[in-house]
């Protein structure tokens, strides 16, 4: 429940101040073969919150909300899906494996 209430507080701060992502994570882009995969992410400032919903550091996040992370402009698709979305869910390879995760947001 804590980890919802958080993760609604960054969704609404994400959608009117794109920067505040920050405070949760940071990424940099995955390449495999040159083409863009995802992204690797890594805790930023409030390091708890990737734990509570499960994500590692190192994890490649490749797809939210069935948005494929292949081109840079799909960040802001995924933005605009999050502003009315119940629950988040996010594609990641871990250690070579793929997973998805689903978490509330209500």
């Amino acid at each position: 429940p804590q980890a919802r209430q958080t993760l609604r507080t960054y969704r609404d701060k994400l959608i009117n101040d794109p920067q505040s992502m920050l405070n949760v994570l940071r990424a940099e882009p995955f390449r495999r073969g040159g083409k863009l995969q995802g992204y690797r992410i890594f805790p930023g400032q409030d390091k708890r919150i990737m734990s509570d919903i499960g994500l590692r550091s190192g994890d490649v996040v490749t797809a939210v909300n069935g948005i494929t992370l292949d081109s840079p402009l799909k960040g802001l698709e995924v933005m605009q899906d999050l502003a009315g979305a119940s629950e988040i869910t996010v594609d990641v390879l871990r250690d070579g494996v793929s997973q998805s995760m689903v978490v509330p947001l209500n």
